[in-house]
């Protein structure tokens, strides 16, 4: 609602007050229209970043025994970032594993190479380099 506050604001100089009845409708809607579009996979393509931050987040609460630690966070902003927009992510152990469960499959559903090994990485690079 603020990108799209901000976005009227440029075009229209309107939009509703925060407290408004108005405001609270347009959210519901745009709520609706965003959750509609996370059903589908072109949605999902279509908001990588949001798609990705949202099933890393479920899956880590899904996890009862898993310990949710502030960090966390970022490591999902990073993983946001990465999987839709790079050909590969390194991270750690316990997020590539979850990155790359049968569950999710981020790494496959946006074709990025996942790896948490630092030896993983560096034959994953290798591969990259020109051939001499």
């Amino acid at each position: 609602m603020e990108i799209l506050s901000d976005i009227a604001a440029k075009h229209s100089g309107t939009f509703p007050d925060h407290a408004s009845d108005e405001w609270n409708e347009q959210f519901a809607r745009w709520r609706t229209v965003v959750f509609t579009a996370l059903q589908e996979e072109e949605g999902c393509k279509q908001l990588p970043s949001l798609h990705v931050h949202t099933c890393l987040h479920a899956a880590f609460r899904w996890d009862k025994l898993r310990t949710f630690k502030a960090n966390d966070i970022f490591d999902f902003f990073h993983a946001s970032a990465a999987l839709a927009y790079c050909q590969a992510f390194f991270t750690e152990r316990s997020l590539c594993a979850t990155i790359t469960s049968k569950e999710l499959g981020l790494d496959k559903f946006y074709n990025c190479h996942v790896v948490a090994k630092v030896e993983d990485a560096i034959t994953y690079v290798r591969t990259l380099l020109p051939k001499t």
